[in-house]
């Protein structure tokens, strides 16, 4: 099997590599760029049958695919798309070749499609939409994370092929808590406004350090937006040093802010340590053209961050996911009270055998060796 990552978001590449490694008869190749390759092939290193490859030496992407030796046999996963005109004919004629979706509206809604149609001509020469439809009919099959998601593919796209549910990681060992040295609290993902509710996580640490909640915060991601930036500033005692900006609040919450990117190794071992991911994540978040629906048409990575390092999860109300560990808060009082409760006693993440690690070995056991050319 080859799975392709051209874009650097090598993310499930980490998280299925100890289920593909568990599938007999099966070898992988993940073919990634060259500033991914060296970390990726040490947290490959126990699996023997996984192996990483890609450009390397200045060749392009492009060159580099179109002298890819697939056999037709061979399954191919293209893990992000992107641009679909950019992808080599002679990949797109390969009889297995799967993608995985991360974003269903603007991959298939049918009111994508419309835009199109009304586009001017001059404007209609630079969008993707008829590159995007070629590709789709390219493709056997698609990857979706939720059951959700498929429903809506097949509610707009009736021919769209098989359609293959696999979370996007499997459910982790529970760290005893004993372990855990501090009440840590982690929001994962890149700090940017358009996405996530910070002012409802400020908001609640106001309410919960007055009512005695003591331990650190960590903002998992770049922080690429000033004003966020600013408003913890505001809050906390921030100085920085080395990239990272950290301070302690009078009534003890210490925060961590990253001005850079977290490479993969660092950012897992962050959510190891954490007692509580935070996902304050905003409902509708547009990509693109398309305003998406998350819980519904596209997720959050930090719920299966969650889920691999079976972390309790806080979600705001109305985000339609309910995996292990999830809690819902309402309001920025309701997070606050729930933080204030964690800290005095965390509840153990109760197994579920639908995240099972045998589970998802399963369910890719069935798209490599039942779906045939």
């Amino acid at each position: 099997m080859h799975v392709i990552e051209a874009f650097g978001h090598t993310e499930l590449l980490f998280r299925w590599s100890a289920v593909w490694a568990m599938i007999n008869d099966l070898s992988v190749i993940c073919h990634v760029g060259e500033s991914h390759a060296q970390m990726l092939s040490e947290w490959f290193e126990p699996h023997k049958n996984i192996s990483v490859a890609g450009p390397r030496n200045g060749d392009s992407w492009k060159k580099y695919l179109k002298k890819l030796p697939i056999e037709k046999e061979d399954v191919l996963i293209l893990n992000t798309t992107a641009r679909f005109k950019h992808w080599p004919s002679e990949l797109l004629a390969h009889p297995r070749l799967y993608m995985v979706v991360h974003n269903v509206k603007y991959q298939f809604s049918s009111q994508e499609k419309f835009r199109w149609k009304l586009l001017p001509e001059y404007l209609k020469k630079i969008v993707d939409q008829p590159a995007k439809e070629r590709f789709h009919k390219a493709v056997k099959g698609i990857i979706v994370p939720l059951p959700g998601m498929a429903e809506f593919i097949r509610s707009e796209n009736a021919d769209a092929g098989e359609i293959h549910v696999i979370p996007f990681a499997y459910q982790g060992d529970e760290v005893p808590s004993s372990a855990r040295r501090k009440f840590r609290m982690v929001v994962p993902g890149t700090v940017i406004e358009k996405t996530r509710l910070y002012p409802v996580l400020i908001e609640a640490l106001n309410y919960a350090t007055a009512h005695g909640l003591k331990g650190e915060l960590v903002l998992a991601g770049e922080a690429k937006d000033e004003k966020i930036v600013d408003d913890f500033k505001e809050r906390f005692a921030i100085q920085e040093e080395n990239e990272i900006y950290s301070g302690v609040d009078t009534g003890g919450i210490k925060v961590i802010i990253y001005r850079r990117l977290i490479p993969q190794i660092e950012y897992e071992e962050l959510l190891s340590t954490a007692s509580v991911i935070i996902a304050p994540v905003k409902k509708d978040v547009v990509f693109q053209t398309q305003t998406e629906e998350i819980g519904r048409t596209k997720l959050s990575g930090a719920f299966f961050d969650a889920l691999f390092h079976r972390k309790r999860l806080l979600l705001p109300a109305g985000i339609g996911i309910d995996l292990p560990g999830t809690s819902k808060f309402t309001d920025a009082i309701n997070l606050g009270d729930q933080l204030l409760s964690l800290a005095k006693s965390m509840v153990p993440v109760e197994p579920d055998e639908k995240y099972a690690i045998s589970r998802l070995a399963s369910l890719w056991e069935s798209l490599i060796f039942n779906s045939h050319i």
